[in-house]
């Protein structure tokens, strides 16, 4: 992570991913860009924010950046992403019988 790098704060503060969005933008001295909860909510606007931020780094759920993906997809004017890393939160659960 560097200073260079563009975060966007996506997920509820409540959510335990949110730590790592917030905190590993700014010690990093990278940028943080809150995403609104309207945009959040929309995987086109999503996209779109992500394009104008010109975005670096990016944290989602499998499940998010599946319907992200397919945002791309459906764009009629294809415009790079600046990603350079995508971080997938997976829950894992443990059962002992």
């Amino acid at each position: 992570m560097t200073k260079r790098d563009v975060w966007t704060f996506f997920h509820s503060h409540a959510f335990d991913f949110s730590v790592w969005e917030i905190w590993g933008a700014l010690l990093h001295g990278g940028r943080l860009v809150v995403v609104p909860f309207t945009v959040s909510r929309s995987p086109e606007s999503f996209h779109e924010l992500l394009i104008k931020e010109q975005v670096t780094v990016l944290n989602q759920t499998p499940f998010a950046f599946r319907q992200l993906i397919q945002a791309e997809k459906e764009t009629f004017l294809p415009r790079e992403l600046s990603l350079r890393l995508v971080i997938l939160a997976v829950k894992r659960w443990i059962c002992k019988a």
